[in-house]
């Protein structure tokens, strides 16, 4: 049914042919997730997520689950929306794509009951939230889900490349005129495409597609005393910037109850 969309929002994203093949998903975890359509308020919409290519197999074996519950997930790329599962709305591949390892990601059904808000609300990290509901987040182009029972892979897209920071307007072709525009002139270099993750300071990175901060993890441990100190400054800074997450959550939450 939406097969058309998210070729047409891919295509100025990628190289090469688009290929799509079932996801690999577990008998449960297709139950669970047609018993959420049937049981459960809300319009089935698709959605992308991508991840490191080694953690696909687990996704599909277990399903798209919300770090630390009930499972020994950790928050690998920060929650700075709330702990919940992330994925990109169709018209926002390259949002995805910057998490990926490899030239492909998962194409994912959503169950998606979020009221649009009459006035958007500024976010941390300069996003506007534009719709929710107590089991879904619409902030910029994320749509961050909140009930594992609402999300579920669908398909794997692939590609030959990746091109996540390629405008919608640019093309990868050289255009024809441009031999002649430059006449003998040897051709320029193609201009890399920006890092993902940007050093901003000792453990510490700025995550360019989304705009976020975030705490690196320390290298295999030193032996000695130094490596155990940065080992618990790292470990503190990590429950502080999750207990504010987890304030600022509550607060939104009693805040769009109260409104």
């Amino acid at each position: 049914q939406h097969r058309e969309a998210i070729t047409d929002s891919l295509a100025p994203h990628v190289d090469g042919p688009i290929e799509f093949r079932p996801a690999p998903v577990a008998q449960d975890v297709q139950q669970r997730f047609v018993d959420s359509t049937r049981e459960l308020d809300g319009e089935l919409v698709p959605t992308y997520h991508g991840s490191l290519a080694e953690n696909y197999s687990s996704i599909c074996q277990r399903g798209l689950l919300i770090p630390g519950r009930q499972n020994e997930l950790e928050v690998v790329n920060g929650a700075v929306h709330g702990r919940g599962i992330y994925t990109a709305r169709v018209g926002a591949p390259s949002l995805s794509m910057g998490f990926c390892s490899d030239s492909r990601m998962l194409v994912c059904g959503v169950v998606d009951d979020a009221n649009p808000l009459a006035r958007r609300q500024a976010m941390y990290g300069g996003h506007s939230l534009s719709a929710q509901s107590q089991t879904i987040k619409h902030v910029g182009d994320a749509v961050v889900v909140f009930d594992e029972r609402r999300v579920v892979p669908l398909f794997e897209v692939s590609a030959d490349k990746f091109c996540p920071y390629r405008s919608s307007g640019q093309q990868s072709q050289v255009p024809q005129n441009w031999s002649a525009w430059r006449g003998n002139k040897p051709p320029l270099a193609p201009h890399a495409a920006p890092p993902v993750l940007i050093p901003c300071g000792k453990n510490k990175a700025y995550h360019a597609p989304t705009g976020q901060f975030a705490f690196m993890p320390l290298m295999p441990a030193d032996r000695g005393t130094h490596g155990r100190n940065q080992k618990r400054v790292y470990e503190k800074k990590v429950w502080q910037k999750v207990r504010r997450l987890d304030r600022y959550e509550k607060a939104s939450n009693i805040a769009a109850s109260v409104g």
